[in-house]
């Protein structure tokens, strides 16, 4: 071809791979993509292909991790909780827990795990951070119960113990919560061969949601006597880690100030 005209071709067609709209189904031409250090050989070879070629040009994707496997845990960009491949999206229907699998933005099968009466009226939820298990609260017996299941398959709720507010380990085989009245301390069990443990021992006192270090070692907590609570439930608070010995003892964050809320 000749060189003088290359030049003017190849600006024409970036100027209609920027202005002509995409067909439906069809593969355009994304120039934003192109590597800034291809040669100007690769960048005309992929928009004038040689003679008889009528293959598109499709810029290659990242490399997957070495291995070829995603990072265990770790969901996909833009998606929920996954395995291998699936994606999934847990939520709350009429009181029912349900999860449903979203993969490649389409719905496909969707699975309810909560019982009428026994596990419903389900309240708050909280995915694994391994993606494979849901902790939940039901309230459909006297008082509110911490429930957690297996969301990748076919599984039954197990109940942890009467609570809310529930949190994960950063291993996803422990969930810490706040027990239920009248003992509204501070909990903590595994889920497997569950035994719920008594972290704190205050009277007449009020907790925020706990939370995981990030090395699963202690929690993170907040809390006040209820003799504080103004009308609203407005009052000050300290965050403090707390140990999971089961010794009560809590320790004020370094430098921290105490925070209305």
């Amino acid at each position: 071809m000749n060189r003088k005209l290359i030049l003017p071709i190849v600006t024409l067609l970036v100027m209609l791979a920027c202005t002509l709209p995409a067909v439906a189904g069809t593969p355009t031409l994304d120039v934003s993509v192109i590597s800034a250090t291809q040669t100007a050989a690769a960048l005309l070879t992929a928009v004038l292909p040689g003679e008889g070629d009528a293959t598109a040009v499709v810029p290659e994707t990242a490399a997957p991790p070495e291995g070829g496997e995603p990072t265990p845990g770790l969901p996909p960009e833009g998606g929920g909780p996954s395995q291998d491949g699936i994606q999934f999206i847990a939520y709350i229907r009429d009181g029912q827990l349900l999860v449903t699998d979203v993969s490649n933005n389409v719905q496909g099968g969707t699975t309810q795990y909560t019982l009428a009466g026994e596990s419903d009226q389900v309240s708050d939820l909280a995915w694994s951070p391994n993606g494979e298990f849901v902790v939940f609260v039901s309230s459909a017996g006297s008082e509110p119960h911490v429930f957690y299941i297996f969301a990748l398959g076919q599984s039954s709720p197990v109940d942890l113990g009467a609570g809310s507010a529930p949190a994960w380990s950063p291993d996803s085989q422990s969930v810490a919560y706040i027990g239920a009245s009248p003992n509204e301390n501070i909990w903590v069990t595994t889920i497997e061969n569950p035994a719920p443990r008594q972290l704190t021992f205050e009277n007449n006192f009020a907790w925020g949601r706990p939370v995981f270090t990030p090395d699963g070692e202690s929690l993170i907590v907040a809390g006040t006597s209820r003799d504080n609570l103004g009308a609203s439930g407005n009052t000050s608070f300290s965050l403090e880690y707390l140990e999971l010995d089961g010794s009560g003892i809590r320790s004020p964050l370094p430098g921290l100030e105490p925070f209305d809320g």
